[in-house]
């Protein structure tokens, strides 16, 4: 039997890749359409129930600053996790604009052409250590 409680909210931790030209890896183009398709299925049910509860997510972003089409003919290292990681703000401002879903951490944006085990070691950490001031 599974018991499911109401006081333990399920926060859905998404994680998108940018590639080439800042588009969505193809890979990901399914679970992009699925969360809008949630998004819209949630919203029309929110109006017809007048329900304001939305749905919990964090954001993980990984692009890699070595395929930057613009920056390929610089050798410094002047790019950042920023610059490679746009498909991940898109969908962030997507599902921040949907009554669907809320963003409960920090969104983190990771280069893989970079050292980010550390980035991503320390961005979890401070998710667990905040999870109980989750809404």
């Amino acid at each position: 039997t599974t018991t499911t409680t109401t006081t333990n909210p399920r926060i859905v931790v998404i994680v998108v890749e940018t590639v080439e030209n800042d588009e969505i890896a193809k890979e990901g183009l399914e679970v992009v359409k699925i969360l809008l398709n949630a998004s819209k299925k949630k919203r029309n049910e929110t109006t017809k129930t007048k329900s304001k509860r939305r749905r919990k997510y964090v954001l993980v972003g990984v692009g890699d600053s070595r395929f930057l089409a613009e920056r390929q003919y610089f050798r410094s290292n002047q790019n950042s996790a920023e610059d490679c990681n746009a498909a991940a703000r898109v969908l962030d401002k997507l599902l921040e604009r949907s009554d669907a879903w809320e963003r409960v951490g920090k969104r983190l944006e990771l280069d893989y052409g970079r050292e980010f085990e550390g980035k991503l070691e320390r961005w979890v950490t401070s998710l667990m250590m905040a999870k109980d001031d989750f809404p």
